[in-house]
């Protein structure tokens, strides 16, 4: 009535009621997060490691362990103001090498288990990335047409042990990331 203050029933910013938890399967969203952009997309896993990828510059900009995400900023504030993760430990990719605009996002696609795989081209080239939680990090798999692209510029957090594991074949890369 006298414009100050929240609308009566409005829901209150202290109340973690928009918390999001991820609980038997991921949980996926659209955001604007620090470090990822105005194209931000969360992955939330139910073993309580976290990514953000930003779909602008086709990366993986930032993990993170514990809580995920309080979805009222994005809910609720007519100009969301750029969020934070809620968790500790938080591990941020640099950007990715190359001229800009050599990447194009192409989307993403869920798995059964909702897992999602990230699509982009990189001169046109269709590259595929996929990330699982695993205990105490993140599990990257990346797919290309090696024919087509002879090698893929990546970054990889600091602060965080990366292992490389073998593939059975090129164009496939796995690293674990653990801290």
């Amino acid at each position: 009535r006298g414009g100050q203050g929240l609308p009566e029933g409005f829901p209150s910013i202290t109340s973690r009621e928009f918390e999001l938890t991820p609980g038997q399967r991921p949980i996926v969203m659209r955001t604007f997060l620090q470090e990822a952009g105005t194209h931000a997309i969360l992955v939330g896993f139910p073993a309580g490691v976290h990514l953000a990828y930003d779909g602008r510059e086709c990366r993986p900009a930032v993990a993170w362990k514990g809580r995920f995400f309080d979805a009222y900023g994005t809910w609720f504030v007519r100009s969301a103001p750029f969020e934070k993760p809620l968790g500790e430990a938080v591990v941020k990719w640099p950007a990715p090498a190359g001229p800009p605009g050599s990447r194009r996002f192409d989307g993403y696609r869920l798995d059964a288990a909702g897992v999602p795989t990230f699509l982009f081209s990189l001169d046109g080239v269709p590259v595929e990335e996929r990330f699982e939680a695993i205990e105490n990090g993140l599990h990257r798999s990346i797919r290309w047409d090696v024919e087509a692209l002879r090698s893929l510029a990546l970054t990889h957090p600091d602060g965080v042990t990366v292992r490389e594991e073998l593939s059975s074949h090129a164009g496939k890369l796995d690293f674990i990331y653990t801290w």
